[in-house]
């Protein structure tokens, strides 16, 4: 028996990176390809180590578009300080 999946056929291959769009409160756009959330968030804050809040915009596996909002800094005090 074979499973049926209607967001994503079997013959689609779902790509390893995802993109990960983190949108800014004047309305800009930053992509980031990414294999999982946590590793895109540490890329977006140590570019952009001033913003205290992330909007995440992102499709999971299943095909749904989710929505994050994220507190930054994300990580060990120890390390994010140096």
């Amino acid at each position: 028996m074979k499973a049926i999946s209607k967001l994503i056929r079997s013959g689609d291959k779902i790509p390893k990176e995802k993109i990960f769009q983190f949108r800014f409160e004047d309305d800009k756009v930053e992509d980031v390809k990414s294999m999982s959330l946590k590793k895109a968030v540490k890329f977006f804050q140590n570019k952009y180590s001033k913003h205290k809040v992330a909007k995440v915009y992102y499709i999971n596996k299943k095909g749904h578009r989710l929505f994050s909002i994220i507190q930054l800094p994300v990580g060990r005090k120890k390390k994010i300080d140096r």
